[in-house]
């Protein structure tokens, strides 16, 4: 049985503790927040009374026997968590962003591989079905070479009051924050489901800061134009502002993949409704089932899976930190083309970043 301290007992952490209750290869052995309130309620949530609970997370790992550890904080304080708990020897889940910049980002990861330790990042959505199915039908569906992608990501989000929920106050003053808290998972996922890297990207970010209902103080809106290395073009844009609030919370998601002999075309952000396709004279999308999606939950099972598999076979997780470091170079790149207006191309960008292969 793995035991685990789990670092975070917000809205996201308290989805982790229900995960990791419900594996029969783990268990909580400590629970850390610096709110005590946050503590015990996630451990009344949990009938977890008798499990200990700590505001310091060195503390929680010097007293409890444990072997792995799950970080579930605001990124500003990843890089300080995971070196002391890689020093003490646990195995990390960290919650992406790694940390904000390359450099701190980088050392983590060579720390975890000096000390032989399992680093997983938190890009939990490679594991919903629909990304899976996706990914199958763009390498096996017979639908011919790639030639350009539409992702549309849609939505307001206000971080104050997510369904009555404080979700992650600390947006509101990051820098570039929607590149970093939302497009790295969709620039994760283009990574992921086209097979490949990227070639270049031309970013740009606004903010409408005289907006009513716009909460942020940095850029919630971007637009990304990417060449990818096995030469496809995808054109990118998401908001967390968008002009709508009651349609579903005004979400509004598309990704279409255009092929020389079809289309692929997943419609919702979870793929409630499945995935859609279509050879290039069909008249009308065919349904694909790809199976049932509890957000945020059913993903984080399929995380949580990747990550005791790897520990039991010893080996990387598909999800490392080495693989996350490129994903992040994609983010730093974007925000870097952003700020000067310039085309960025990665191979020369992951080089001024230090970035070896």
């Amino acid at each position: 049985m793995l035991r685990l301290i789990l670092v975070g007992c917000g809205l996201r952490g308290r989805t982790w503790a229900r995960v990791v209750k419900a594996s029969s290869d783990c268990e909580i052995a400590a629970y850390v927040d610096t709110d005590p309130e946050a503590l015990v309620r996630v451990k009344k949530e949990y009938s977890d009374e008798g499990v200990p609970g700590f505001t310091d997370y060195a503390e929680a790992a010097e007293n409890v026997d444990v072997d792995a550890a799950i970080i579930v904080t605001p990124p500003q304080l990843h890089y300080r968590q995971a070196v002391t708990l890689l020093k003490k020897g646990l195995h990390l889940i960290v919650e992406k962003p790694l940390t904000e910049d390359f450099e701190t980002s980088l050392k983590i990861v060579e720390l975890a591989e000096a000390k032989g330790l399992n680093l997983t990042i938190g890009m939990q959505f490679r594991y919903m079905p629909i990304t899976l199915a996706y990914r199958d039908l763009f390498e096996n569906g017979n639908l011919g070479r790639p030639s350009f992608s539409q992702f549309s990501y849609i939505r307001t989000r206000n971080p104050m009051n997510y369904k009555g929920w404080v979700l992650n106050q600390y947006c509101n003053d990051m820098t570039h924050t929607f590149l970093l808290e939302q497009a790295i998972h969709h620039l994760d996922l283009i990574r992921f489901v086209y097979s490949t890297e990227v070639d270049w990207v031309q970013a740009f970010e606004w903010n409408p800061v005289d907006w009513e209902f716009n909460p942020y103080r940095q850029d919630p809106n971007v637009s990304i134009l990417m060449g990818l290395k096995n030469g496809m073009h995808v054109n990118y844009i998401g908001t967390w502002i968008s002009g709508n609030t009651g349609m579903n919370e005004g979400i509004d998601f598309r990704w279409r993949t255009d092929l020389e002999k079809g289309i692929i075309v997943q419609n919702t952000l979870f793929g409630e409704d499945g995935i859609y396709k279509a050879n290039r004279d069909d008249t009308e999308l065919t349904h694909v089932d790809t199976g049932p999606i509890e957000p945020f939950y059913t993903d984080t099972v399929g995380l949580l899976n990747e990550f005791v598999s790897c520990l039991k076979a010893e080996r990387p997780p598909e999800t490392s930190g080495k693989d996350h470091l490129k994903t992040l170079s994609v983010v730093l790149a974007s925000i870097e083309s952003a700020v000067t207006g310039k085309k960025i191309y990665l191979d020369e960008f992951k080089k001024v970043l230090g970035f070896s292969k």
